[in-house]
């Protein structure tokens, strides 16, 4: 049996996933209502994170083609084949944001991805607008971007406000939050059993970078002097190689739990030695 402090920690997860589902509908729904020919704009998503997801889900369910990018092609790649999208480079991306005219960001980087000079520079070669979503908390994107001619930023303070206002204006019609979470409802129920796996997720992932960690400075000290490029290409490449052997079966494990599969958590526990929290 569940403690309290875990009934308050899954009700806490639930009115969040709530909030971004109607955040990612309503959010969707704006851009649907104001943007001409939304199928033929080349929409982006950074991130892979439960916010990219909610989004990605919400494209995908609406029929929209959207490229997905992250931090290394591995991630993005299993992302792809768990939720949709065209996986896409992560350093093309930051200088190509000529290529995109409807951009998500999603992440939960420290700096800003989305910087001034990178889509002034973006918009030299571009003959049309772009539109700019920062979900990102804190966010990822300059604010001085929304200074730029032709592009419309909004951040996640923003898009609350939005939502918050499109809700009031729905008081009292069809389309009330309740009936906007009822046609939510399978995505909610998908990412509730995905929730199932990812205790699990997080402390491989963790364990993971440990020994790699561990193993980088062990090789590092047997290799002698090398200098700072040396170093960091060596240690992007441990990131690569952990990154692409665990990413695949983490998000197989995603899927199967989404599916409702519980056997798998419980052989994945077995497997990775996983003890569950009780309180």
């Amino acid at each position: 049996m569940y403690g309290r402090k875990v009934k308050l920690r899954f009700l806490f997860v639930v009115l969040i996933l709530i909030t971004l589902i109607l955040t990612a509908f309503l959010v969707l729904k704006s851009l649907e209502e104001n943007v001409d020919e939304m199928k033929l704009k080349k929409i982006l998503l950074i991130g892979t994170g439960e916010a990219a997801t909610l989004v990605a889900k919400s494209l995908t369910k609406r029929g929209y083609p959207f490229f997905i990018s992250s931090r290394t092609v591995e991630r993005s790649t299993s992302f792809s084949k768990t939720v949709g999208g065209k996986p896409v480079d992560f350093n093309s991306i930051l200088t190509g944001f000529e290529n995109y005219d409807i951009v998500f960001v999603a992440t939960t980087a420290p700096y800003f991805l989305v910087t001034f000079e990178r889509i002034q520079k973006a918009l030299e070669t571009k003959k049309s607008g772009m539109m700019i979503l920062d979900l990102s908390n804190p966010r990822t994107v300059d604010e001085k971007v929304a200074e730029l001619r032709g592009i419309k930023l909004m951040n996640i303070d923003q898009i609350a406000e939005m939502v918050d206002k499109n809700m009031r204006s729905r008081i009292g019609q069809k389309n009330s939050a309740e009936e906007i979470i009822k046609e939510e409802l399978p995505v909610l129920e998908a990412t509730m059993k995905r929730l199932e796996a990812e205790p699990i997720v997080k402390d491989v992932f963790k364990s993971t970078d440990a020994i790699r960690i561990k193993e980088l400075e062990k090789a590092l000290s047997m290799l002698g002097e090398l200098n700072d490029s040396q170093k960091k290409i060596i240690e992007e490449l441990s990131k690569s190689v952990a990154e692409n052997i665990m990413s695949t079966p983490m998000n197989n494990l995603r899927k199967e739990t989404e599916h409702g599969n519980s056997d798998i958590v419980n052989a994945a526990s077995k497997l990775f030695n996983f003890k569950k929290e009780d309180n």
